[in-house]
């Protein structure tokens, strides 16, 4: 089975090497090691502990663009207290995604394969990465590019197309963007760096999309990504009230 890239590769091979050369530009060729966990404190959640290689990719010009991206986008001119970032949601969601996983674990531990499969792991991942694509914009500018020619055949919309006849569910264009960063070659390659199996970054990509619902995790991703933004931006909006 060919993996995203590969297929993303023989379609736009030019929308590749641009994110591709965008990616290799903003993670570093030695990535930052933590020896052990790491606490931050959020407003909504409180104390989120994260793993070493989750630390690596939060220290990355890749990840801490997402300071500057409003997760509301403009939201904030008729709510005031609608200033989180996508930094602070990606970080809150993978706090909420380890309660998923707990929950899975006490329900249906079959659900997470072998331990050395690591699938908490890579879940815990996958929701700190998912919104790793977004543009200035966030959705507001999604929806303006959505139509942007990759090249004379393919606009991104219609490459979300295209995409879904390998995954069963056509993705967003954010969904589609992020996907697109996770399983390029030079993400793959500083996952290794970061002694982590490269192929995480297909897997990964492919559950951003929507993907692995006729899998090991069938029945529990179909909703998994909008249940933990929904949870995690009405947490943060209530923790801002007054």
């Amino acid at each position: 089975m060919k993996t995203i890239w590969k297929t993303l590769k023989l379609e736009t091979p030019a929308f590749c090497e641009a994110i591709d050369a965008f990616v290799r530009e903003r993670l570093p060729e030695k990535p930052i090691k933590y020896e052990r966990t790491k606490s931050l404190h959020d407003p909504v959640w409180g104390t989120i502990r994260l793993r070493s290689e989750e630390l690596s990719l939060i220290d990355t010009a890749l990840f801490q663009r997402l300071r500057r991206l409003r997760q509301l986008t403009f939201a904030d001119r008729v709510y005031p207290g609608a200033v989180h970032t996508r930094f602070e949601h990606s970080i809150g969601c993978v706090h909420t995604m380890q309660s998923l996983i707990d929950a899975i674990r006490r329900q249906k531990p079959e659900a997470l394969g072998r331990p050395e499969d690591q699938i908490d792991q890579r879940m815990r991942i996958a929701a700190l990465v998912h919104d790793i694509g977004q543009c200035a914009l966030g959705e507001a500018g999604v929806a303006l590019i959505r139509e942007e020619f990759i090249d004379e055949r393919h606009t991104l919309g219609s490459l979300a197309k295209y995409m879904a006849e390998h995954i069963q569910k056509e993705p967003s264009v954010g969904a589609l963007l992020s996907a697109a960063i996770v399983a390029s070659s030079s993400f793959a390659a500083f996952l290794t760096r970061m002694n982590l199996p490269e192929d995480w970054s297909d897997w990964i990509a492919t559950l951003l999309m929507g993907g692995h619902r006729r899998r090991k995790l069938h029945g529990i991703t179909s909703e998994l990504e909008l249940q933990i933004e929904r949870r995690n931006d009405v947490c943060h909006q209530a923790a801002r009230r007054p």
